[in-house]
C-alpha cells in the first residue's frame, strides 16, 4: 500500500480521502490499548485492506477476509474476536461518516 519506508505518498493518501495533516497530530492523539484488547486491536489493524467500499466510502469490513485472517493468525475464540472487531468496525464507520460531514 505504501510507496516506501517514508509512509504513503500524497497521491496514496488522496486516494483514501486523506491529507498528510490527517496523519500527524498532537501527543493527545496517542491511543492506549488495554492488554485484554490487544489481540483485537492487532487483528483490526491487519484488516486495513479488507474494507468494502461504496460510492460514499467504506461500508464495512469484508467478513470473509476477516475470517481468513483469524485462521492465518490462529485465533482461538473467533466468535469473541468477531464481536470485538464488530465494535471497532462500527466505531470506525461512525468516525469516517463524521469526517465526511
Amino acid at each position: 500500500m505504501y510507496s516506501g519506508s517514508g509512509g504513503p505518498s500524497d497521491e496514496e493518501l488522496a486516494a483514501l480521502g486523506l491529507k498528510r495533516e490527517d496523519l500527524a497530530g498532537p501527543e493527545d492523539r496517542i491511543v492506549w490499548v488495554y492488554q485484554e484488547n490487544w489481540a483485537a486491536f492487532v487483528l483490526f489493524s491487519r484488516l486495513q485492506t479488507q474494507w468494502r467500499m461504496g460510492m460514499a466510502g467504506a461500508t464495512g469490513l469484508d467478513y470473509a477476509g476477516m475470517e481468513a485472517a483469524m485462521r492465518i493468525i490462529g485465533t482461538r475464540d473467533r466468535a469473541k474476536m468477531f464481536d470485538d472487531i464488530s465494535i471497532m468496525e462500527r466505531a470506525a464507520l461512525s468516525a469516517m461518516a463524521e469526517k465526511r460531514k
